[in-house]
């Protein structure tokens, strides 16, 4: 009721001015009749008048073809609802590959080996595999806690059945281990636990530190002793 009242009086308006002759005016007042009418309550439609109206003619027929005011709103509520979450989702950065994850140990690593029973050192060259989906280091382990000099060989890659991470290796005494872990090899902190079932003391806990250190903690059995080592890398 309110719109129509609104409409005939500036349609009495209009028929008075066209009497005067004074097109101009009429066409300013019309486009202001259409953004009126055309604009659901709540919802601001800037008026602009003289050679700027195709402006406002454009924007108020846009609007009401949309029909009822009240649809229109939930229309535009719902656009502006799917237009934040588009921003969201391009503000999402996407999944890390399994290569980008190992991506960070590639290159050679200096470690130290420390326990109760003195210090070892260690020399680790890093390089991607298999089409980047695995990645080989290749140790050399000097001699120290009652451990001769020996070598070693090993893979860490991503298990797509598990959608884990599983890494095993063998060394030149012939000894062998594989691990799994739910942690990818950049998290913060990672968990390894051996498959071994005749070791209970299989497993590891792997601290990334930063790009280019970080520490391993684990538990060697020598001679029927279990000692609690800990292992720093650093990149060189």
């Amino acid at each position: 009721m309110v719109l129509l009242g609104i409409f005939k009086r500036e349609r009495l308006y209009l028929q008075i001015l066209r009497s005067m002759k004074v097109r101009s005016r009429a066409r300013e007042v019309r486009e202001k009749i259409r953004c009126v009418i055309a604009r659901p309550r709540g919802f601001s439609v800037p008026i602009v008048l003289g050679h700027r109206a195709i402006f406002c003619r454009r924007y108020c027929d846009t609007l009401a073809g949309l029909g009822d005011p009240y649809r229109l709103q939930a229309t535009m509520r719902m656009l502006r609802s799917l237009a934040i979450l588009g921003l969201l989702q391009a503000a999402q950065p996407a999944a890390a590959s399994p290569v980008q994850h190992m991506a960070f140990l590639a290159g050679t690593w200096n470690c130290t080996i420390t326990s109760s029973a003195g210090e070892q050192r260690e020399t680790d060259h890093n390089t991607a595999a298999m089409a980047g989906k695995w990645m080989h280091i290749a140790g050399r382990v000097g001699a120290g806690m009652g451990r001769p000099a020996h070598t070693y060989n090993g893979y860490l890659g991503s298990d797509p059945n598990t959608h884990g991470w599983v890494y095993a290796f063998v060394d030149s005494f012939g000894d062998y281990g594989i691990f799994k872990s739910s942690d990818a090899p950049d998290a913060r902190t990672q968990r390894w636990t051996g498959l071994d079932a005749t070791d209970p003391n299989g497993g590891f806990t792997f601290h990334t530190l930063s790009a280019a250190k970080y520490t391993i903690d684990f538990v060697l059995v020598m001679n029927g002793h279990a000692l609690h080592t800990h292992q720093v890398c650093t990149k060189s």
